[in-house]
């Protein structure tokens, strides 16, 4: 995970979210997204550069823990 922070740092790329925007402003968005399948959230989990993996049936309390976790500068 540090290999690929320190990837979007050099490429300029923000690795937090905005301050303004709490975990659970996340959701709904989320919940729009193309990866949402029979109303169930499913995520791309980066695993290492170059390898990630699809996980569904994540509990919201998880994501909102995980985004939280991120918003941590």
């Amino acid at each position: 995970t540090d290999r690929i922070i320190a990837l979007f740092q050099r490429a300029g790329l923000p690795v937090h979210g905005p301050q303004a925007m709490s975990a659970e402003m996340y959701l709904p968005h989320m919940m729009r997204d193309k990866k949402v399948l029979a109303g169930e959230l499913r995520l791309i989990l980066p695993l290492s550069i170059g390898r990630s993996e699809v996980r569904g049936g994540v509990a919201h309390d998880m994501v909102l823990a995980a985004i939280n976790d991120c918003q941590q500068p």
